[in-house]
């Protein structure tokens, strides 16, 4: 039996993992897939606005087929999460394997005319992250995007300075570690990026392994 303290840092570290796994997802696609996001949605938006007014309609598979496979994957996971009311644990490690073998097969994929393919594949992992493990000791966290953790770490600060209860500033923090993996994951794409070339992303699944591990072994 884990104590409760030794819990909540095992699932910080949980957070943390899928977060720079989060960021280093859109910096890969994003540098290496024709400049679209898998998770940031409101990123292709707004390509696709400016394209489809720019009349650059050649684009329209890399913006907007993303976006698809990201709401119809969300659908289908609300589904499936429903079949499994009481045995949520045994649905969350399961997405995490779907989530693995969608990045794997992203891999496979070659640079060029199927990025969007990629992206596609990329988004499906990405919708699964954000709706199975948005929620972890009674707060709110997005590990796929950083709009929603900015707003609550300021909120949080805000409420710390008026309240001036402690577990303000912790939430805060917590949430600030959150973007800082984020970003951490961007910057390891980067510098991965080059190197690797397509088979870059694999490298999430170091993380995702990690974190299957642990979440194997935390008593919840």
């Amino acid at each position: 039996m884990i104590n409760i303290k030794k819990r909540k840092i095992l699932i910080l570290i949980i957070v943390s993992l899928l977060a720079i796994s989060g960021g280093y997802i859109d910096g890969y696609t994003y540098l290496l897939r024709g400049g679209s996001f898998a998770t940031m949605q409101t990123g292709n938006l707004i390509f696709l606005t400016i394209n489809l007014l720019s009349k650059n309609f050649t684009s329209l598979k890399t913006y907007l087929l993303p976006i698809v496979f990201f709401c119809f994957s969300s659908v289908v996971i609300v589904l499936i999460k429903n079949c499994f009311k009481d045995k949520i644990k045994l649905f969350e490690m399961i997405c995490l394997l779907i989530e693995i073998i969608f990045i794997i097969a992203s891999s496979f994929i070659a640079l060029g005319k199927n990025n969007f393919l990629s992206t596609s594949l990329l988004s499906i992992a990405s919708s699964i992250q954000l709706l199975v493990f948005s929620k972890f000791d009674q707060m709110s966290l997005t590990t796929t995007m950083c709009t929603a953790n900015l707003k609550n770490t300021s909120e949080n600060l805000g409420l710390y300075f008026c309240k001036k209860d402690k577990s303000y500033l912790i939430n805060s923090l917590k949430y600030l570690l959150v973007i800082i993996s984020f970003v951490i994951g961007v910057a390891i794409s980067y510098l991965l990026h080059d190197i690797l070339k397509q088979y870059s992303i694999l490298i999430t699944l170091i993380n995702y392994i990690l974190v299957a591990i642990i979440y194997y072994f935390i008593d919840k």
